[in-house]
């Protein structure tokens, strides 16, 4: 799933969100702006 943010703070608080709902965080980018997120289910990885 990618994510897109404007702010530091943002990027930080879906980070952390993602996380804890057992999501890895698998790149961050400049994209703009902001930043562009990536995650993934850790469920899924590997498959």
């Amino acid at each position: 799933m990618v994510i897109l943010v404007d702010t530091d703070t943002s990027k930080e608080n879906v980070s952390r969100a993602a996380k804890s709902q057992g999501w890895k965080v698998t790149e961050i980018q400049p994209e703009g702006d902001g930043y562009r997120i990536t995650i993934r289910n850790e469920t899924e990885i590997g498959k």
